[in-house]
């Protein structure tokens, strides 16, 4: 394969990872906003219309980002499973730990049993995480 050909291939390779880069980073911040996922198409549009007045020529980049409500969930059920996962490894050098239980309702006055976690290792970090939010229907 000739140079320009692998230089072709590199290009396009960084920017499929730059824009799934900013997918997440988008779903991120529409997780901790607390939006609907379906904020990412308009946030998306939004983009667009800013990208065809300062850079015309970058637009065609900030197409290539994919916001589909679909897709936003997943993004943001990845990066959940992958919180959960570092908390359980960092939860194995523990030498104690507590767990805090507290009662509250929703805005729908559902009760809801919310589930903490704190933890100290040997170099006494101390960590303290929510673990869960279970909805307490009955």
């Amino acid at each position: 394969m000739s140079n320009e050909a692998q230089d072709f291939f590199k290009k396009a390779t960084k920017e499929i990872v730059a824009s799934v880069e900013a997918s997440y980073m988008v779903s991120e911040m529409i997780a901790k906003a607390g939006k609907p996922f379906t904020e990412g198409e308009f946030v998306k549009k939004c983009m667009l219309q800013a990208a065809s007045i300062i850079c015309p020529e970058k637009k065609g980049h900030f197409s290539k980002i994919s916001l589909s409500a679909n897709t936003v969930a997943e993004r943001i059920s990845d990066m959940s499973s992958d919180i959960y996962h570092q908390l359980c490894e960092k939860a194995k050098c523990f030498d104690a730990y507590s767990v805090a239980l507290d009662e509250s309702t929703d805005i729908t006055d559902t009760a809801q049993l919310t589930i903490y976690v704190r933890g100290v290792d040997c170099n006494f970090e101390l960590t303290e995480e929510l673990l869960t939010i279970i909805p307490m229907h009955g």
